[in-house]
């Protein structure tokens, strides 16, 4: 499942940060833990090396209803200091599929709040992904404005 996203995010112009993302796999360790105990650990790792481990285990959850329940707990690390913890983040909250996260992430898109372009591409990615009308007017500007070609071909 989360090949498939990232096969997408690679198609949309994230070059060799989408093939670093894709050749990145689930530790097995994290893929034996329950929902709550990928959750504490999420809660409790400041890491970032740790975090982009759990975002992607929890990203991967079979339990849909959990994540569903729980993808709030994702949104502070669009925040991260770390940029390929808030393209986790937006991976995760693109796999979660709860709307709660479009509002968050495009504010990330506003003025200069986020200066990653790998970030940028993600956010474009996952406005698509939800549909959200309410980000036709940020991908717009980006589109006509963004002086990086892929956030615009991603926009």
């Amino acid at each position: 499942k989360i090949e498939s996203i990232l096969l997408k995010v690679q198609m949309f112009g994230l070059g060799s940060a989408g093939e670093k993302l894709a050749k990145r796999e689930i530790r097995p360790e994290l893929k034996l833990l329950s929902a709550d105990e990928l959750l504490n650990k999420l809660r409790s790792t400041k890491y970032a090396d740790d975090l982009i481990d759990i975002l992607m285990a929890y990203a991967d959850l079979q339990d849909e209803e959990f994540a569903q329940e729980h993808a709030s707990i994702v949104i502070p690390y669009l925040k991260h200091a770390h940029d390929d913890v808030r393209v986790w983040a937006v991976i995760s909250c693109m796999k979660i599929g709860n709307n709660i996260a479009v509002r968050p992430m495009l504010d990330r898109l506003e003025g200069t709040v986020e200066n990653d372009r790998f970030v940028k591409e993600s956010i474009c990615i996952a406005m698509a992904r939800f549909q959200a009308e309410e980000s036709v007017d940020y991908l717009i500007q980006l589109w006509r404005n963004c002086p990086i070609s892929n956030v615009r071909q991603a926009a």
